[in-house]
């Protein structure tokens, strides 16, 4: 019997639908499946490991519902294969970090659309607080993710009580199928949100409370840093920013190669 087979059975679902919607994060930036199990009681990374703490509120009980810490050796490592994979070598740490935060988002997300169909009702997270001080009850257990034959990585995962047992309540009536249009016309018009990542920036309350006309915020990229081009939330190429007349641009340098990996698996 497995770690997971001892947890409440809500509770080894909710582990279980994150280490999905983690692979799928993983995988759809470009990088190899990773082997993604639920083990036991987790130990939390010492105070001096530099471990990165992302706390989601979930809309129904607005909240804190789910924190995860990472060891620095974890997200520096996730996120280097996912850079590496969509063709940037050598990248900074601070590129890491912000890419391991949308990748963990990404997860987030995929695990929200289960439990919305699970519920039958809209669900969805938000990040709230990073930092060690937010906990929730009950002792965080172990995700851990593999990359071939080396040593996983342990993400120290906590859910909160609430975040249970709404799982565990009564489920709703199905609601009916909707009959599906036969003609859904041309894919070739629809529109697609195109963003490209500058740099991101931590404040206090303080200084985001001062803000006001004039004051800088100083970004964590450099000028010539690349930036990642993405569609959908997916990176698809990595480019650097230029000048077009008035506007900014982005002048595209490397695509990424997911898509001769996605065609292959």
């Amino acid at each position: 019997m497995s770690q997971s087979d001892t947890l409440p059975t809500a509770q080894r679902w909710l582990l279980e639908e994150f280490a999905r919607g983690l692979v799928s994060a993983i995988q759809s930036m470009g990088c190899d499946a990773p082997s993604c199990t639920v083990g036991g009681p987790s130990a939390q990374p010492s105070a001096n490991d530099d471990a990165e703490v992302l706390v989601y509120e979930v809309n129904l009980t607005k909240a804190p519902a789910l924190r995860i810490q990472t060891p620095a050796g974890a997200w520096k490592d996730i996120a280097g294969r996912v850079l590496t994979a969509v063709g940037m070598e050598s990248p900074t740490d601070q590129l890491c970090l912000e890419t391991y935060r949308e990748t963990i988002g990404q997860a987030v997300s995929l695990l929200a659309q289960s439990i919305s169909s699970r519920l039958k009702k809209e669900v969805s997270f938000a990040a709230t607080q990073s930092n060690a001080a937010v906990s929730l009850a009950g002792s965080p257990l172990a995700i851990d993710v593999g990359f071939e034959s080396q040593p996983p990585h342990s993400l120290a995962v906590s859910t909160s009580d609430s975040l249970v047992e709404l799982l565990n309540a009564p489920e709703a009536p199905a609601t009916p199928a909707q009959p599906r249009a036969d003609n859904l016309g041309s894919l070739e018009e629809l529109e697609m949100s195109v963003t490209v990542s500058l740099g991101t920036a931590r404040l206090t309350v303080a200084d985001a409370v001062a803000l006001g006309p004039g004051s800088v915020v100083q970004l964590s990229s450099k000028l010539d840093d690349p930036v990642l081009v993405k569609v959908d939330g997916k990176v698809v190429a990595i480019g650097e920013v230029v000048a077009v007349e008035n506007s900014y641009a982005i002048r595209i340098t490397k695509l990424a190669n997911f898509r001769a990996k996605a065609s292959s698996c």
